[in-house]
């Protein structure tokens, strides 16, 4: 996954470990309109290094840092573009036929903001 730094994330809002968690907990299962206790939330997520983290009710914005995640998150979710504050823009470099073809099913990614060119933090060789 690629780094995220702090001064990618609105000051006030969601922490680091929340938004990387997040994809975690949308497909641990999704609700609509039921209160939180009744639905499971709160929730404890784990990441793949083990750190666990409580999200206290389902996730509203989830920041993808690598573009290919977008993949996952439309297997578990009907609208990803709804869901996205930003993300990594490596696909549409490395994979332009598979990122026109998100793009052309899920035509609000075209709003979503790219927190990077490639893969983590680093540049693509010229």
């Amino acid at each position: 996954m690629a780094a995220v730094n702090a001064s990618m994330i609105r000051p006030g809002g969601p922490t680091r470990r929340a938004l990387l968690a997040a994809p975690l907990a949308l497909g641990a299962g999704r609700v609509a309109a039921q209160p939180a206790a009744a639905s499971g939330w709160p929730r404890r997520v784990t990441d793949m290094l083990g750190r666990t983290v409580e999200l206290k009710a389902p996730p509203r914005a989830v920041l993808l840092g690598e573009g290919f995640q977008i993949a996952n998150l439309a297997l578990i979710h009907p609208d990803p573009a709804s869901l996205l504050v930003g993300m990594g823009g490596e696909r549409r470099q490395v994979d332009p036929l598979g990122d026109a073809a998100f793009r052309r099913a899920f035509p609000a990614l075209e709003r979503v903001p790219e927190i990077t060119a490639s893969v983590g933090q680093g540049g693509l060789p010229p």
